[in-house]
This record gives C-alpha cells, sequence and structure tokens, in this order.
C-alpha cells in the first residue's frame, strides 16, 4: 500500500528492486496519494516490468492491500509498507523459504528509530521449522508483534485464496493481527528465520501519533479473538494468560492516555473505551509485577490523567535510557 511517502518511498522500492536476477513482483497500490508517490510508483514501473502499479481512490490500507491480493500471481506473498525498507537479503530469504514449500515463514525486524538509533525487534522462536502450532498461538497470545504483523510474515497465496482471508476494511487498527491470526488456524507447519529482514521506520515520539477513535472499538474484534484461542486450550491458557493479561491492560492504558493527549473528554473516553464489551473483562484481569499493578489501579479507578502522565513518564524514561521498550 502507498499513500502520501514520498519522502522515503524511493527508498523503500530502491531496496527491493537491487535483488536483481530473482522471480518476483512488486505491485504498488497507491491509494489516492495527494503527494508525488503516485508519480514515483509509475516511474519505477516503467524502469522496471516486474512492478506493477495500480491507482484507485483512497479507501484505507486494508483496502489496497485486498486489491494486491486480487491481483497477485505468485505462488506465496509478502506484504511491505511504503515507509520502510527491507534488508539486501530480503527476497533471497523468502525465496529459500518458498523453495521449502512452507505454509508460513517468519522472520525480525529492527526497529528503525533514526539514522543513529536502531534496535532489534523481539522474537522468541530459535530459527527452524516446527510443527508445534501451539509454540505460534503462545506468541499470538502474548501479542508478541513479530508473530502478528504482515510485514513479518510469507504467505502462501494457495490458502489466502483457498479460505477468501481477507484484510477488515472496517478496522482501523490490527487488521494486520486479524488477518494472520485467520491465516494461521488454517496451516500446518511454520518456519522462522531469527534474523532481521525488514526495517520498520518507528517515529521516536510515538506516543504522541494521534490514533483514531475507531481504535478503541476495533480493540473488541482483537481481545475477542484472542479470548476464544484461549478458551480453546487449557494448556495454552495456563501458560499465556499472565503475559497476555499484562500487554492487554498495557495496550488500554497506552489507548486511554493516547486520546487524553488528543484532548479528548471523558465523556468521548467513556464512550470509546469504558464502555467497551472488553473493558470490564480487563478490570478482573490478573498477573505479576509492578507495571501490571500500576496499570491495574489506572485502569480500575477510570483516571485517565493518570494513564496519561505515566505513558509521558515512561515516554521520558525511555528516552533518556536511549530505548525504545523498557
Amino acid at each position: 500500500p502507498v499513500y502520501n511517502v514520498a519522502q522515503y518511498l524511493s527508498k523503500c522500492l530502491d531496496t527491493l528492486i537491487e535483488q536483481k536476477g530473482l522471480d518476483y513482483e512488486i505491485i504498488l497500490v497507491n491509494d489516492g496519494s495527494l503527494d508525488y508517490s503516485g508519480d514515483i510508483c509509475d516511474k519505477y514501473a516503467t524502469a522496471n516490468t516486474n512492478i506493477h502499479v495500480i491507482h484507485q481512490e483512497n479507501s484505507g490500507v486494508s483496502a489496497a492491500r485486498n486489491r494486491g491480493l486480487e491481483h497477485a500471481k505468485g505462488k506465496y506473498i509478502s506484504f511491505v509498507d511504503a515507509d520502510d525498507f527491507v534488508s539486501k537479503e530480503y527476497i533471497h530469504e523468502l525465496l529459500k523459504l518458498a523453495y521449502k514449500d512452507v505454509d508460513l515463514g517468519l522472520y525480525n525486524y529492527i526497529r528503525w528509530i533514526s539514522d543513529r538509533k536502531q534496535e532489534v525487534g523481539r522474537l522468541n522462536l530459535l530459527s527452524g521449522k516446527y510443527v508445534d502450532m501451539k509454540k505460534l498461538f503462545f506468541e499470538v497470545c502474548s501479542l508478541e508483534i513479530v508473530c502478528l504483523s504482515v510485514c513479518l510474515a510469507l504467505y502462501k497465496r494457495e490458502i489466502i485464496e483457498k479460505y477468501h482471508i481477507r484484510f477488515d476494511e472496517t478496522m482501523k487498527t490490527c487488521e494486520d493481527f486479524m488477518f494472520s491470526i485467520d491465516y494461521y488456524q488454517y496451516i500446518k507447519s511454520f518456519e522462522v528465520i531469527n534474523k532481521p529482514l525488514y526495517f520498520y521506520r518507528q517515529n521516536e515520539y510515538s506516543a504522541t501519533i494521534k490514533r483514531n477513535l475507531q481504535h478503541g472499538i476495533d480493540y473488541t474484534k482483537v481481545y475477542n479473538r484472542i479470548i476464544s484461542i484461549l478458551e480453546k486450550d487449557e494448556e495454552m491458557k495456563h501458560y499465556s494468560i499472565g503475559l497476555f493479561n499484562q500487554r492487554w491492560s498495557r495496550w488500554i492504558v497506552a489507548l486511554i492516555a493516547n486520546f487524553k493527549m488528543q484532548g479528548y473528554g471523558n465523556n468521548i473516553i467513556n464512550q470509546y473505551v469504558y464502555s467497551q464489551p472488553y473493558f470490564v473483562p480487563t478490570l478482573h484481569m490478573r498477573s505479576e509485577g509492578i507495571r501490571f499493578k500500576i496499570d491495574h489501579f489506572l485502569l480500575c479507578h477510570r483516571w485517565s490523567w493518570g494513564c496519561y502522565a505515566y505513558i509521558r513518564l515512561l515516554e521520558n524514561i525511555k528516552r533518556l535510557s536511549g530505548r525504545y521498550k523498557l
């Protein structure tokens, strides 16, 4: 998907096309960009026969990805956001996975905060093939981004089309998480490459990026899907529920803080968070650790300003310590 990323798009495409002599196609869906991103797409397509451009009215990232899936012809599918870029080994490593006929490939990433500041993502699985799907779903239920983001996976198109797996165009966030979870239920094995192949541009001040109010509603779908997985497997629930509770509570505190940062009052936050189906169950979650206890206290008291102050404090600590995650 391409939307108003003219300043980053050439870097993204250059890292893809420099991998010559390999059989792959690049589909660019220009989602109604208002800058000159569309012109850049056309320029690269003219110079590279394996690049195909689709121009459409602005419909959102999910619609753009779905449009790309409709036109894809390859045996495997991977997704790259147009403001990110990939390693020199990216296509080569993905083709190695394809030659093994894997159902799914997962790989790590580097969080590119600035030219002088990067962090390797957290991928808890060692390199190799896995047939125990519980290992994958444990990572999913622990809300591990590497096992949920579509930009860090290689998918078999046959499975996508057989079960008509698509992105939910009504969602403003976590639509890729839902796509991945939908896909995982139809695979029998997966393979991991535990080294960074993808570079994700992360704004150092990401906590200040405005989140759409729809996020508060979309979280209901994510919560319901994860809980449904846990309820089906007591063993998985036993081992992962504590970590899920910690990270889910952290998500909700961060969401409230973001809404407060945007100036939304308690009536709006009540409508889009406190009144959502996931909120009361969140208050009954149990886990260990001081951060969870703070999160739980803030949520139980519906202290929106406290959430905002707490997240700002954590952001300042992270910047002073030179880390993106604590």
